[in-house]
């Protein structure tokens, strides 16, 4: 499953990572608020397995639009029009014609979960995403939805 996000500074972006889907834009209150909920062991921090722990289920929720725990195409068309009936097929593993939750996360994590939103996050490369790099993140997707609106 694709998305375009717009989360919290990535889980926050992350969450919002595979194929495309759009979300809506957050306070930086709320932003704040995730940051400090997914970081677990209260470092100041975000690890990649930090980011993985809170945005892929947010990910999968926002796909699941009847909430019985598996995706099908039909919503994963729902989530985005655009959704290809390859990606889907990619994390159906069992060939029932449903993605679970079990399946999805299987494939996320053999792909890296959301380590290619995280990289973008995480500005100075040392595999961690502090205050100020989400902070800054947030800050450009607020600008560029601004942007956007005012064209």
């Amino acid at each position: 499953m694709k998305l375009h996000l717009k989360l919290p500074a990535l889980l926050l972006a992350t969450m919002t990572l595979l194929p495309a889907c759009s979300t809506t834009s957050t306070s930086t209150a709320s932003d704040r608020d995730l940051f400090l909920e997914a970081d677990k062991n209260k470092d100041g921090q975000l690890t990649l397995a930090e980011v993985n722990a809170m945005g892929l289920p947010r990910v999968f929720d926002h796909f699941d639009k009847n909430r019985d725990g598996v995706v099908t195409m039909e919503e994963a068309r729902a989530a985005d029009p655009d959704f290809e009936a390859k990606h889907f097929a990619e994390r159906d593993l069992n060939h029932d014609g449903k993605v679970s939750f079990d399946e999805y996360i299987e494939v996320a994590k053999k792909r890296g979960g959301l380590k290619k939103h995280f990289a973008v996050v995480d500005a100075n490369g040392d595999g961690a995403i502090n205050q100020a790099e989400a902070n800054a993140y947030t800050e450009k997707l607020e600008a560029e939805t601004t942007a956007n609106v005012t064209e």
